[in-house]
């Protein structure tokens, strides 16, 4: 794929994404409060659950078209799973992966691309098969949210379950032809009594990577999960495409 297709794939893929994010598409509320352990299944891929209380609170199926003049598509299932103790929420994991591909080769996205992460790891092997860790600071989490992501900040609101302003992720994405997936884990780090960010902006934020020197407590819960996201890639790898070994335990996150 040349330069200029690439770029119009991604326009394409965005904007597809975006249209997605704007209204619910197959949501499947049947799933709505079930309980989870260990692993989910999303099509033919696995992804691994801390040990937790988890609980499903919104999933559903959206079709994202690359290139349209070629018909090129693939249907996607998202879900997002939460673990809530106390009326409070700890920790969140939001994932999709596409369950039927029509035609889709190549993804428009280079998940390792950002520079302002606080952590990544770029594993990929070719632009067309990619595989990205990433652990970074999601602020204002939630609240200014659109789409699914505005129903699941409602569903929290309307249940006065306290969320934190914010979450630290460890985000992994892995794909190569036809095959997409992406897992992100959001942790509560006021939970383990870590303060509130002072900052009001996304980059005056205390966990943003280049304040985050100035508060230790954060960088040493910021490094814990460096450790816990290296720990868990060969989990990822499995779950994908059952590449490695099958996991005989789930690597225990910061909490």
């Amino acid at each position: 794929m040349n330069r200029l297709l690439l770029f119009f794939s991604l326009i394409i893929f965005l904007t597809a994404c975006a249209q997605n994010g704007q209204q619910s598409q197959s949501l499947q509320p049947e799933l709505i409060g079930e309980k989870i352990t260990a692993s989910y299944k999303i099509g033919d891929k696995i992804f691994y659950l801390p040990e937790g209380e988890w609980v499903i609170v919104g999933s559903g199926n959206y079709e994202t078209h690359l290139l349209t003049s070629f018909k090129s598509c693939s249907v996607f299932n998202w879900v997002y799973i939460v673990d809530i103790r106390e009326n409070t929420l700890y920790r969140a994991i939001y994932a999709n992966a596409n369950i039927k591909s029509c035609g889709a080769r190549d993804w428009a996205d280079e998940p390792c691309k950002r520079t302002n992460y606080y952590y990544k790891n770029d594993m990929k092997r070719s632009i067309k098969d990619q595989f990205c860790l990433s652990v970074s600071h999601n602020y204002p989490y939630l609240v200014k949210a659109t789409g699914n992501y505005a129903e699941i900040y409602r569903w929290f609101k309307s249940r006065n379950i306290s969320i934190p302003n914010t979450a630290m992720s460890v985000a992994f994405t892995r794909y190569y032809p036809s095959e997409y997936m992406s897992i992100t884990y959001f942790f509560n780090p006021e939970v383990i009594g870590i303060s509130p960010s002072k900052g009001n902006t996304w980059e005056t934020n205390d966990w943003n990577r280049n304040n985050i020197s100035q508060h230790p407590q954060k960088e040493q819960f910021a490094e814990k999960l460096v450790e816990w996201g290296n720990q868990m890639t060969p989990l990822i790898l499995y779950g994908f495409n059952r590449e490695g070994t099958e996991p005989q335990s789930i690597p225990k996150p910061p909490f």
